[in-house]
């Protein structure tokens, strides 16, 4: 496997110091200084601006502007990030036609708050590392004898929460590297799901069953018909008016969520589902 640097030394009049080359790509770049005496030393050092993600040298005025940005801490950087009102980035992505809900705002500011604030709140948001946010994403799936560890998929969910403010933090120029980038996810650990037989589904979706098997709650039984025979999703059917239903078809404008009522679909755009005939269902 290639290394990510080349150390080699130059012997000067003031004595012997050793200087790096590092792989950009398909490249070899730099002739850059370890200020280090020893080989050990430079491979050390090196070692650790790779980790930093720092191997390759930002130009000057990044490097300024990393000096600057010294003591921004994740928490001031966090502070209104994910508030649906006053978030840059939320109110960013709205005013460029991206739909975003509230209650998504809501899951990832409480992972910030949760999981993410807790373990670096108090870094400046520079001076963490790849190596910090990997073990991070272990520790959170082991937990500590007070407290139990979370599922693989919550520490995902943590991750790409925390992978959205690193990214949005670069694209905004408060810091020079993503220390996030290179961070994979944990494997999923999917549990098998079976899938209907046909004598279930007709069961399910036969109107003349609705009683028994619906404890005879029509409202319960229409979506869940409306939903294998069309593929709407949950808010979609629950944001339905009678001036959407149409012959053969439905017009799907809205989606409804619990704590914040009507907004637009995912995609916020409108879109028509035809109606399967309930022959071709049952």
């Amino acid at each position: 496997m290639r290394s990510s640097f080349y150390i080699y030394p130059y012997h000067g009049k003031k004595g012997t110091n050793f200087y790096y080359k590092a792989w950009d790509g398909d490249k070899l770049r730099g002739d850059w200084p370890t200020h280090k005496q020893s080989e050990k030393a430079a491979i050390i050092h090196c070692a650790k601006l790779e980790e930093q993600g720092l191997l390759i040298p930002a130009p000057r005025n990044k490097r300024i502007l990393q000096k600057k940005q010294r003591d921004f801490t994740l928490s001031d950087y966090a502070a209104d990030f994910w508030n649906y009102d006053k978030s840059k980035y939320i109110q960013g992505l709205l005013k460029r036609g991206k739909s975003y809900s509230r209650t998504n705002a809501e899951i990832q500011g409480g992972n910030c708050r949760k999981h993410i604030i807790p373990v670096f709140g108090d870094k400046h948001l520079k001076d963490i590392t790849p190596g910090e946010i990997e073990d991070w994403l272990i520790d959170l799936t082991e937990g500590t004898k007070d407290k139990p560890g979370v599922s693989n998929k919550t520490a995902n969910n943590n991750l790409n929460t925390l992978k959205v403010m690193f990214k949005t933090a670069r694209k905004w120029g408060l810091i020079v590297n993503n220390p996030a980038l290179e961070i994979e996810p944990l494997e999923k650990k999917l549990k098998d799901r079976g899938i209907l037989t046909p004598p279930e589904v007709k069961k399910l979706l036969n109107p003349e069953t609705v009683k028994q098997v619906w404890n005879n709650q029509i409202i319960v039984f229409a979506a869940n018909f409306i939903a294998a025979s069309t593929g709407m999703r949950q808010g979609e059917i629950l944001a339905l008016r009678n001036e959407n239903i149409h012959d053969g078809y439905i017009e799907v404008s809205q989606s409804y969520e619990r704590n914040y009522g009507l907004k637009g679909t995912k995609t916020g755009k409108t879109r028509f589902a035809l109606l399967i005939p309930q022959d071709s269902i049952i």
